[in-house]
């Protein structure tokens, strides 16, 4: 989430951007581990699908540094939304020995930190008279 924050920063992406990099960036780590990997194929379906959420997302929300408060919202919502996705697809094609707590919370912490990771790369505004 921290180089698609530094994106958003730098410049307007097209469509298709965080399908592209999300996409790109995930392949690359299921053929790092391929051993692994090709006993879960459809993990790879999911996360393609989340980065395809993710560019509905910025379409709708416009997250910007002018617009904040999409910009929270969207940095929640595209990790939230990945790893769902991607544990879904485990659970209905292998199954998880992970608890519901594990599961369904892992998701909400992933959306957490890309929250925090958003005012570190938009900080908010200073207000009148303090020292930064």
């Amino acid at each position: 989430m921290g180089s698609l924050l530094f994106l958003l920063r730098r410049w307007h992406l097209p469509f298709g951007s965080f399908t592209f990099v999300i996409g790109v960036n995930y392949t690359l780590m299921f053929l790092m581990t391929m051993d692994d990997s090709f006993r879960a194929p459809f993990t790879l379906a999911a996360v393609l699908a989340a980065g395809f959420i993710a560019d509905l997302l910025y379409a709708a929300l416009q997250p910007s540094t002018v617009n904040e408060t999409a910009l929270r919202i969207f940095a929640f919502l595209v990790p939230f939304t990945m790893i769902a996705l991607y544990i879904a697809s485990l659970l209905l094609t292998h199954g998880l020995w992970w608890q519901i707590h594990m599961w369904g919370g892992v998701p909400f912490v992933c959306g957490v930190a890309g929250l925090f990771l958003s005012f570190l790369s938009h900080p908010p505004a200073l207000p009148e008279g303090a020292r930064g």
